[in-house]
């Protein structure tokens, strides 16, 4: 993986890349991952609310999550 960021120019050493950009990437993607299915979750809610999908579609969804 290279990066052409900046004045770096060659690619980041195998080291590096293993022991401090590879468990930033995963940290940040778990994260990530955790928020949108928080989001998906309210967004379910909200749309039972609303009435426009009814409790047992939003209970599967919930469930598929």
């Amino acid at each position: 993986m290279a990066f052409a960021r900046g004045k770096i120019k060659k690619p980041l050493g195998a080291v590096y890349r293993k022991y401090i950009t590879q468990p930033n990437i995963e940290g940040d993607l778990a994260h990530s991952y955790q928020t949108n299915l928080d989001i998906n979750k309210a967004h379910v809610l909200m749309l039972f609310e609303e009435g426009i999908v009814s409790k047992e579609a939003a209970a599967a969804i919930l469930r598929a999550n």
